[in-house]
C-alpha cells in the first residue's frame, strides 16, 4: 500500500509540474512581451494543449475587457477579470483532476501525451469514456417485466442497439403458429418497413437497408390457423442503429477489450451493447468497481429491448 500511495503523489506531482500555474498564465495575459519569463512560457503554451487552451480563454477575456474601458462601468472590470480568469481555471483544471483521478481508477497511464490501459494505446476518443469507469451508473430500479410473447434471439435483445444497417431478425416458434408477419417502423413514425418473412426469419427488402442513427420498432405477429392478419399475438421491441462513427467504437471496443477490458466495458456501455459489456467484465472477477458495473448492466439488459406484448385473448 505504502509503494501505490508513493507512486500515485509522485505521479501528481510530475503532473503539477507539467503545467503553467494560474499566476504565471494571467502574468502571462496582462503583461504580453513585458512578461519576465515571456519566451519560456510561450515556448511552453505552444507544446502543451491544457495550458494552450487556458492561455485562449484568458486572452479572450482580456480583449473584452480592453473593448469595453470607454464605458462607465469601466473600474468594475479591475475586479471581473481576475474573477472570470480564477473562473475559468478551477472549471479548467478542476475537470482534468476529476478526469486525473479516473484514470487512476481506470489503471491508465499516459506517456509523451498518450493514454494507455495496461500496454494499449487508447484514441483520443477513448479517454473520457475510460475516466467514467470510475463512477459506475446506478442499477435501474424499474418493476420486473413478463416474458415477451415472441422472443427474439437475434440480434441480441439483451442489447439497447443493433450493429448492422441489414439487420436479420430470428425469433423463437410459438405454439400453434402458422405464419408471422414483421415490419419496422422508425421510432417517429415517418417511416413503416415490411419485412421479408421465411418461418421464424425477417430481413429487409431487397436494396433496402436501415438509416444510421435513427431509433425503431421492431413488431412480430403470430397467427394461428384461424386468425387474419392483425389479430395475432405481438411482440415490439424498440432498438436503435449506431451512427458511422459509433460503428468504428464499437469494433475498435471488440477487438481491444481483452487488452483493455475496463475501457471497452464503457464504451459497450454507452453504445447500448450491455451484452458485450457483462462479458468484457468477466476479464476483471475481483474488482470491486467490476461488481458496480455489472449490477448496473445486469438491470439494464433486462430492460433493454423495451419489448411489449399485443394481442393476448
Amino acid at each position: 500500500m505504502q509503494t501505490v500511495v508513493h507512486k500515485m503523489t509522485q505521479w501528481n506531482e510530475q503532473e503539477h509540474a507539467a503545467h503553467l500555474d494560474a499566476e504565471q498564465i494571467l502574468e502571462l495575459v496582462e503583461r504580453g512581451r513585458r512578461c519576465r519569463r515571456y519566451e519560456e512560457y510561450i515556448d511552453h503554451i505552444t507544446e502543451c494543449a491544457v495550458c494552450r487552451e487556458t492561455y485562449k480563454q484568458l486572452l479572450q477575456a482580456e480583449q473584452m475587457a480592453r473593448a469595453t474601458r470607454q464605458m462607465v462601468w469601466m473600474p468594475r472590470l479591475r475586479f471581473w477579470l481576475p474573477a472570470t480568469a480564477a473562473a475559468m481555471l478551477l472549471l479548467f483544471f478542476g475537470v482534468r483532476a476529476l478526469l486525473r483521478d479516473g484514470a487512476e481508477v481506470a489503471g491508465l497511464r499516459q506517456a509523451n501525451g498518450v493514454w494507455y490501459e495496461g500496454t494499449t494505446r487508447l484514441p483520443s476518443w477513448a479517454f473520457t469514456a475510460a475516466a467514467q469507469f470510475a463512477n459506475p451508473p446506478a442499477p435501474m430500479r424499474d418493476a420486473p417485466r413478463e416474458a415477451p410473447a415472441l422472443r427474439l434471439t437475434s440480434p441480441n435483445p439483451a442489447n439497447a442497439a443493433i450493429e448492422s444497417l441489414t439487420p436479420e431478425f430470428r425469433w423463437e416458434p410459438v405454439p400453434d403458429a402458422v405464419r408471422y408477419r414483421a415490419w419496422l417502423e422508425r421510432a417517429d413514425g415517418q417511416q413503416r418497413i415490411n419485412l421479408v418473412v421465411e418461418g421464424e426469419r425477417a430481413t429487409l427488402p431487397q436494396a433496402k437497408q436501415l438509416e444510421a442513427g435513427v431509433a425503431y420498432r421492431l413488431t412480430i405477429e403470430a397467427l394461428a390457423p384461424d386468425e387474419r392478419a392483425g389479430d395475432g399475438l405481438k411482440s415490439v421491441y424498440e432498438f436503435r442503429t449506431l451512427t458511422p462513427t459509433e460503428q468504428q467504437q464499437l469494433r475498435w471496443a471488440r477487438a481491444n477489450r481483452s487488452a483493455a477490458p475496463r475501457v471497452c466495458t464503457v464504451v459497450f456501455y454507452q453504445l447500448g451493447f450491455y451484452a458485450d459489456a457483462l462479458e468484457t467484465l468477466d476479464r476483471l472477477p475481483n474488482e470491486p468497481l467490476a461488481t458496480q458495473w455489472r449490477a448496473a448492466l445486469l438491470s439494464r439488459r433486462q430492460n433493454s429491448g423495451s419489448y411489449t406484448n399485443q394481442g393476448f385473448k
